[in-house]
C-alpha cells in the first residue's frame, strides 16, 4: 500500500531534531511530538500520548523538558483525549499580555507570565 505524498512527507519533531535519541522515536517513546508557531516568534508544541502510560516514563519527562526549553506552551493530549497545558520556559515580551492559544488547545488563551511567576 502506498502512502499519500502528504503522509510520506510528514515529519514529527523526532524527525526534525537530529539530536533526539532513538529512544524518543514515537514508536519507542509512545509520544508523538509536533511543533508550530502560534504567532511569529511564539513556538508551541503538541504532544500526543499514543501508548497508555507513556507520559509516566523517564523518556517522557526528558522529552517534555527538551520541548519546554524552546516553547511558550505545550499541549499534551493523553490516550483518553484529555488535554493538559504545560508552560514552556521561553519568555515572551511582557508588554504583550495575551498570546493566542495553539489551535490544538481550543478556545483557551494563554497569558504571559506575571512578575510573581518569574520570581518563583
Amino acid at each position: 500500500m502506498r502512502r499519500p505524498r502528504l503522509c510520506a512527507n510528514f515529519r514529527c519533531d523526532w524527525h526534525r531534531n537530529q539530536s533526539w535519541p532513538q529512544s524518543w522515536r514515537p514508536d519507542r517513546s509512545g509520544l508523538l511530538c509536533l511543533s508550530e508557531e502560534i504567532r511569529k516568534g511564539l513556538p508551541a508544541a503538541l504532544v500526543y500520548e499514543i501508548r497508555n502510560a507513556a507520559l509516566e516514563t523517564p523518556s517522557a519527562a526528558a522529552i517534555l523538558e527538551q520541548l519546554k526549553q524552546n516553547t511558550v506552551v505545550i499541549a499534551v493530549v493523553d490516550t483518553r483525549k484529555r488535554r493538559h497545558r504545560i508552560m514552556g520556559n521561553l519568555r515572551i515580551d511582557t508588554l504583550q499580555p495575551r498570546i493566542p492559544a495553539p489551535h490544538f488547545l481550543g478556545r483557551q488563551s494563554v497569558t504571559s507570565p506575571s512578575k510573581s511567576d518569574e520570581a518563583a
